[in-house]
């Protein structure tokens, strides 16, 4: 890795319109603390699901405290190469949801 390569800093992407919310909001990847394993997640209605969703399928319903209970991070850049299909979202767009869900939910 070379100074200024950001192939390992944390990226915001969706891979789909969420089921539930609609084209209002996306579902986003995010990257879960205790086994470094995608999950799922939509900033709008705050469901998750374990493996992306396929829009506009709706067949499970979970939280990310379930899902993730010892939180969640962005991924990097070489993480979501695996991904089949990924639009890059701001993170302004939803950072005040964001903010709180990768610094962690008081319990």
């Amino acid at each position: 890795m070379t100074v200024g390569d950001d192939s390992c800093q944390g990226i915001l992407v969706s891979v789909c319109p969420c089921p539930v919310c609609g084209s209002f909001a996306p579902v986003l990847v995010l990257v879960r603390l205790d086994e470094d394993e995608f999950v799922y997640f939509c900033p709008g209605c705050e469901t998750a699901w374990p493996d992306a969703p396929v829009f506009p399928v709706l067949d499970q319903v979970h939280s990310l405290d379930e899902l993730a209970p010892k939180g969640v991070r962005l991924p990097t850049k070489i993480e979501t190469l695996e991904l089949e299909s990924k639009t890059p979202v701001r993170y302004d767009t939803w950072r005040e949801e964001l903010d709180r869900v990768l610094r962690g939910r008081p319990h």
